[in-house]
């Protein structure tokens, strides 16, 4: 596949957060949050973890966090999420059959989480990381949240 930086106009549907400590960056921002934000579904592993946003009441508004450092990323295909200001380098029409073609090729059924190498200065490119997503629950419910709480008592 081939990616490129568009305009970042994207509705913003979760954040990324990578590298040495993501999981605890993540939940450091969200231990202490509203019961409203910690029913956000989480998904972690080896240096990385993402959050995604969830409805407001009966509004159309979604909500997220704020975590430093973290990437935010969009819906792109049908459980493929992308970095904002990213899109696929194809028209739109061929876009759907490329990413069942990438993830046949590669094996990988969404949701997954697709972050292009693009450096700055760079508008274009074939390789990215790439980020399973199996089965996001709420961060209330996950180890993240036991481990944060206990390392919070005195």
């Amino acid at each position: 596949m081939h990616w490129r930086r568009t305009d970042p106009v994207q509705s913003v549907g979760g954040l990324l957060v990578t590298g040495p400590g993501a999981a605890d960056r993540l939940a450091d921002a969200m231990i202490r949050k509203s019961a409203l934000l910690q029913a956000l579904p989480v998904e972690h592993g080896e240096d990385w973890a993402a959050v995604f946003a969830g409805p407001v009441g009966q509004d159309a508004d979604v909500v997220l966090p704020r975590i430093d450092g973290s990437t935010p990323i969009y819906a792109s295909g049908e459980g493929w999420w992308l970095p904002v200001g990213v899109e696929v380098d194809a028209p739109e029409p061929a876009r759907a059959a490329l990413w069942r073609a990438m993830g046949d090729h590669w094996g990988v059924r969404p949701p997954a989480i697709v972050v292009p190498k693009l450096t700055e200065g760079v508008i274009r490119s074939r390789e990215a990381d790439l980020f399973l997503v199996r089965e996001p629950i709420p961060f209330a419910k996950t180890v993240l949240a036991r481990r944060s709480l206990a390392d919070a008592r005195p």
